[in-house]
């Protein structure tokens, strides 16, 4: 079921993919979180803030430290579920994740993880103890063990900050087709960078239509 929200900060309305029952829909969510990510020149940094659906309405936390400072991306990557239904938001371990480099040119390290697959539902943590990238460019990964019709963008936060603008040093990385990509932060042609410590989370529905192997 899709249902259109209206919302606190201005917005036009937003679709929300739904999985619950026209008996049981879900006018009010528990809190949750969702992502800020703010955009500055070559800068990309982000945080989380407190998001919930009251009356309907999809309510996101205030957070002025990024009025003014550039271009401000909400990313709504979490689950919102009412008080009957968090009971069946039990975590229990699918298919096991790996993830690599497209070639030689860049290369991970998988700390931990935590993939939760459903019928209508999934979700995903990923600690990379390790990960190197290309500036300026479109770097691609593979990744293995999630629903090939997966299709999000999602965060990649890393261990540092900008000195530009607050908040952690992050990405904003496409997942699709078994791959994720984004654009390395800095200039084409300089060298290659190392990271220690990165991590994404996400939720996502699935439609009945859109269920498939991984």
């Amino acid at each position: 079921m899709i249902t259109s929200i209206s919302n606190n900060f201005g917005a036009s309305p937003i679709t929300l993919k739904c999985h619950d029952s026209a008996k049981i829909g879900i006018r009010n969510s528990k809190p949750t979180t969702a992502f800020l990510v703010c955009q500055k020149d070559d800068y990309k940094s982000g945080t989380i803030v407190k998001a919930q659906i009251q009356l309907s309405k999809l309510i996101i936390e205030k957070l002025p430290i990024y009025d003014g400072q550039g271009i401000v991306t909400l990313i709504l990557a979490s689950g919102f579920v009412g008080e009957a239904s968090e009971a069946l938001l039990a975590p229990a371990s699918s298919a096991k994740i790996t993830m690599s480099g497209k070639d030689y040119t860049v290369t991970t390290t998988i700390g931990q993880y935590a993939n939760c697959i459903k019928e209508q539902w999934g979700m995903f943590y990923l600690l990379m103890s390790s990960w190197s990238y290309m500036p300026g460019v479109e770097n691609e990964y593979n990744i293995t063990g999630l629903p090939s019709d997966l299709c999000i963008d999602v965060p990649v936060f890393v261990n540092g900050s900008n000195y530009a603008i607050p908040g952690s040093d992050c990405a904003l990385a496409h997942i699709e087709n078994g791959k994720i990509t984004f654009t390395g932060k800095g200039q084409a042609g300089q060298t290659k960078k190392y990271l220690s410590r990165a991590f994404m989370k996400f939720f996502f529905v699935r439609g009945e239509n859109d269920i498939a192997e991984y």
